[in-house]
């Protein structure tokens, strides 16, 4: 049994062997469990900076690709010049010049050149500005008639600016979806720190790790949000001096907590984070004059209360 085992072993074709170590193996792999990880949104973000990235890169290329021809079609022209070719020969002899030869350096292209380059240069900022345009756009409307809320001193302590009804509307009423630039978390965090009070506006979005932010570059909540965020080089003028008519009212971002002893809260939020939208609608029947109130949820800093 010992020999036959170990013929066996060595008069085994080469290609059987491959073949059992092949069905080993997808044997192995199919009993091993592997743990999937759910795409988040800031796996997107990285797409979005290799997508630009890359556009970048091809444009940039063919921009100097063309401006490098230019520079080498002008050299060979120079050298061409400067040889004599005899016409009863093959041997080409070059032409004395006493004027000093030209400097290895860059000559400026012609007008179909510049053309082309001024023309590959606006497609690179177009590019980029539609780009930065749609990731950092201002995102939520109001729904509600803007006639029928009213914002003015808010009946809580110390509590700035409020959120009231002008007439009676009933319960279910939809106001709108809140206002805000879509950010990852961890991209919001620099401006928390230079703006903390920037915090008590934004939305956070707990399982996609993302935040709603509607205020501007300084962390203020102006009365419409433009859009704009750091992440991309000059989104802010982007979106508040190219794309300034874009814009999306606040006035849900002005909704307070109640005070103790006011008797709940007016406003209930359905949020989808898979469209990321929270929706405001009103919880009870209001009244006019009234101050809408809403629960800020137990992962709200409430450390500055007083």
């Amino acid at each position: 049994t010992h020999t036959h085992t170990h013929t066996h072993t060595h008069t085994c074709p080469r290609g059987v062997l491959r073949e059992i170590v092949k069905e080993r193996k997808k044997e192995k792999m199919s009993n091993t469990k592997y743990h999937q990880h759910p795409f988040h949104y800031h796996h997107l973000h990285t797409c979005k900076i290799q997508f630009i990235t890359l556009i970048f890169f091809l444009l940039a290329t063919t921009t100097t690709t063309s401006a490098s021809r230019t520079f080498s079609f002008s050299i060979n022209n120079h050298n061409h010049n400067n040889v004599y070719h005899h016409p009863k020969t093959t041997t080409t002899t070059k032409k004395i010049s006493h004027s000093p030869p030209p400097p290895l350096c860059f000559t400026f292209p012609d007008a179909k050149t510049t053309s082309t380059i001024l023309t590959q240069t606006a497609s690179i900022l177009a590019t980029y500005t539609c780009l930065v345009t749609y990731f950092d756009r201002p995102r939520g409307k109001l729904i509600i008639n803007p006639s029928h809320l009213l914002c003015k001193q808010s009946n809580v302590p110390n509590a700035g600016l409020g959120l009231f009804v002008t007439k009676s509307l009933p319960a279910g009423t939809v106001l709108g979806t809140y206002p805000g630039v879509l950010r990852p978390s961890n991209k919001y965090f620099t401006k928390y720190v230079n703006y903390p009070d920037s915090q008590g506006y934004t939305w956070r979005l707990n399982k996609v790790n993302e935040i709603i932010d509607p205020t501007d570059s300084k962390g203020v909540l102006q009365d419409v949000c433009y859009g704009g965020s750091d992440d991309y080089v000059g989104s802010y003028f982007i979106h508040q001096v190219l794309w300034r008519f874009w814009s999306v009212s606040t006035l849900l971002a002005r909704i307070n907590e109640p005070p103790l002893g006011v008797g709940g809260c007016s406003v209930e939020t359905e949020v989808d984070e898979e469209r990321r939208e929270v929706v405001f609608l009103l919880g009870r029947d209001v009244y006019e004059g009234e101050e809408l109130y809403l629960d800020y949820g137990p992962l709200y800093d409430r450390s500055n209360y007083r």
